[in-house]
Order: structure tokens, then sequence, then C-alpha cells
């Protein structure tokens, strides 16, 4: 016992204390740690910036006035001299603070007050563990659009609070607003003229940094939109008004609902969108909701040609036997429109076809779909037609493009 007391007297002599020891000295910074509780006079009051504190806000994490942990001040880093931060829930980085006498691992009471007509409401307090050589602390409280606030820090450990660190200040930047689009076709109960329509609105206002914006709408089979049959979105545009389209058809001759609304949340259309940089996410109020009757069903048309045209190397190989094609010395350019000639014959939708480059195929030939001339199914009918060896033979290679034309 008489060891213990000569050391803790040895460490009050030799000043060296990080913490209060009740070295009997209460002027000194070392002086005995201040209570956990918050005193009740300093309970809707924090007598050092003079401010208001919401009373949602827990207090007692912030100490009292007094300095009873000997440390030096911790230094705010960002956000200083009133810059205007991103985003509404800005990072908060100060400088490590550090023992007078010897280093120490503290930990840091960050408070961020709202400044307004002249005067400051505490709306944030939190503690965090030090970092390496810097501490942050991300708010999370809501934060006001273009708005100022201020902000300090100090060190603690063990029931003492170092002293606190000078008040750094920034603005947020101006609060989004999605203003609501108003809805303009289909409207008032008209009958679209498919079943398929498009949606028209007219842009609403958009203010501050909002990134990408969607316009979403709703089609719904009733006007409380309970049974909902679709959704569909697409950007906004920046010419003042917006079109969505459908994927799928209606049904025929029914009565549909539907609204529109704002979003930038990456939300509201096929898939995923990146924000696009928005200072805060926001989802807009609905428009007035709007009605519309869809058409009767048109009757089938008639069923197309579904290539390919029919394998015809039974025609080639005879007008090969005919011209003697390959060893005969019979051009390939001119075999093949031997060949084009005899299939004109039995299928006058048989024919040449032009290349994109303007040329006629020389070993190519093109069976017109659906009467177009453009287009035209392509059928190779000569491998190898520029090698040594020339082969007869039937590739349908599908429509890419070209033109056809009469052999």
């Amino acid at each position: 016992m008489k060891l213990n007391k000569l050391v803790l007297v040895f460490l009050c002599v030799a000043g060296v204390t990080l913490f209060s020891f009740g070295c009997g000295d209460d002027s000194s910074p070392s002086s005995p740690a201040a209570p956990s509780a918050f005193p009740a006079a300093l309970a809707s009051t924090d007598s050092a910036v003079g401010v208001s504190v919401r009373n949602a806000i827990d207090t007692t994490s912030l100490g009292t006035d007094t300095v009873d942990l000997k440390a030096t001040a911790a230094t705010p880093l960002s956000p200083i001299n009133n810059v205007e931060v991103d985003d509404f829930t800005p990072t908060l980085t100060a400088a490590n603070a550090s023992g007078t006498f010897r280093d120490a691992t503290f930990s840091y009471v960050f408070a961020v007050f709202n400044v307004t007509g002249g005067g400051s409401t505490l709306v944030e307090t939190a503690t965090r563990a030090q970092g390496a050589t810097s501490t942050s602390f991300q708010i999370q409280a809501p934060l006001e659009g273009d708005s100022s606030y201020q902000w300090r820090v100090r060190p603690f450990l063990d029931g003492a609070f170092g002293p606190w660190s000078t008040l750094a200040s920034f603005t947020t930047p101006p609060s989004v607003v999605i203003g609501l689009p108003v809805p303009t076709a289909p409207i008032n109960g008209a009958t679209v003229s498919d079943l398929r329509p498009d949606f028209n609105v007219t842009n609403g206002s958009v203010e501050g940094d909002a990134g990408t914006v969607i316009y979403q709408i709703q089609v719904a089979l009733d006007s409380g939109f309970s049974n909902i049959v679709t959704e569909e979105g697409t950007e906004l545009r920046a010419q003042g008004d917006t079109n969505i389209h459908l994927r799928a058809d209606l049904a025929a001759e029914t009565h549909y609902f539907w609204r529109v609304r704002g979003r930038n949340d990456g939300q509201g259309k096929t898939g995923f969108l990146p924000i696009g940089q928005a200072t805060s996410q926001v989802i807009g109020d609905w428009s007035t909701t709007q009605d519309f009757f869809t058409p009767a069903a048109l009757p089938p048309g008639p069923t197309p040609f579904c290539c390919p045209p029919p394998n015809r190397l039974e025609i080639v190989q005879q007008v090969g036997d005919e011209t003697g094609y390959p060893d005969s010395g019979i051009s390939v350019t001119d075999f093949t429109q031997a060949v084009a000639e005899r299939l004109n014959q039995e299928d006058p939708n048989w024919g040449r076809r032009i290349n994109g480059n303007g040329n006629i195929g020389k070993d190519t030939i093109g069976y017109r779909v659906d009467g177009s001339d453009d287009n035209p199914y392509k059928v190779d009918i000569v491998a190898g037609a520029t090698s040594s060896s020339p082969v007869l033979h039937w590739a349908g290679e599908g429509r890419l493009g070209g033109s056809w034309v009469a052999p």
C-alpha cells in the first residue's frame, strides 16, 4: 500500500498526469473528470456557443464546458470556411488531437449546428473512434437545403473531455425539387388509335442538382390504381415535354386510367439507372389522374411469306450440266444469270441481288419477299467462285440488305 501511494505522489509531483488522479489542484486542467450526466442547467442550451438544442438530441455525450483532459484541440480539416458541400450528408473530418504529456488514443465528440437568424440550433451529435491521423463523421440528420451550418469536435477519454476545436462552417446546396408533370395525352376519356398508345406529359419544374430525372407512368383499370396493368418510364426530355412508350399492347375496348410522376432515385423505368450525381434522391408526387379508352381489336392481316425460300439446288445443277460450268469456260456471272432466269420462269420472285455497294452479286441470286424490291433473301449458289475449283451449292444467307432486280 505504501508503495502505491509513493507512485501516485511521484506522478503528481512530476506533473505527467494525462487524466485526473485527485491530486488536489481543482483549478488545473487535470482536475476531477466531469460527471457522466449532462447537468440539468445545460439540458437545453450549449452555453459555449449559445445555441438551442432540438429536444430529440441526447446532449450527454457533449460533456460540460470544463476541460479535464490534458490534450490539444483537434483541428477541423473539412468542410471549412463556409464551403458549399456536395450533398446533404457531408463527412466532417478533423486532424487528431494529441496528449499534452504523452501520446494517447482518444474518441472524438462531434457537434453540428444549424445557423439561422443570428442563432444556432444543435442538430446532431456523434462520438467516433480515433482514426490514424484524422477522424471523420458522416452526418446522418436531415440537413436543410441552401443553409449555413457550423461544427466542432473535442477529444474524449475515460470520462474526461478535452478542449473544443474552433468552429468550422459550411453551406448546403439548394434542395432538389421535382415538380409535378402535367398529363397531356391521352386525356379526358379519349379513344386512342391503337393498343399501344404513347403518353405525353408537359414537364414539371426541376430545382437543384437533381441528376437524371425519370418520368414514370402507371396505367390501371381503376382510378384508385389498385389494379395496375403496367408501369413504364423514360428520361425527362429537355425540350419541355416527354413521351413515354409502352412495351406491350393493352387490351382492346377497355377503360384505362393513368398518372405520372418524376423521380431521380435510379428507378422508374426498365432496370436501374445511375442517379447522375444528384445531391439527394427525390420521388415526386403523382400527377392528376387521366383516363382513356382503347379501340376494338384490328382483324388479323395476311400472314407474310416466311423465309427461307425453297431449296432449288436441283435447278442450279441442271443449268450447270447444260452450260458445262465450271469446266466449259463460262464465267460465274453468266452462269448465275442463267440460273436466275430459269428460276424466274417457275417463280417470278426469283431474280438477281444488287449488293449494298451497287454491284450485282456475281455468284448470288435474290428472292423478293412480300412483293418488295428492298432487302431480298440472298442465296449463294457457287462456293469458291473465285478459286480454281468452284463448287455448285445452295446456301441461304438471309435478308442482308441490298435490292432485288429481275434477271
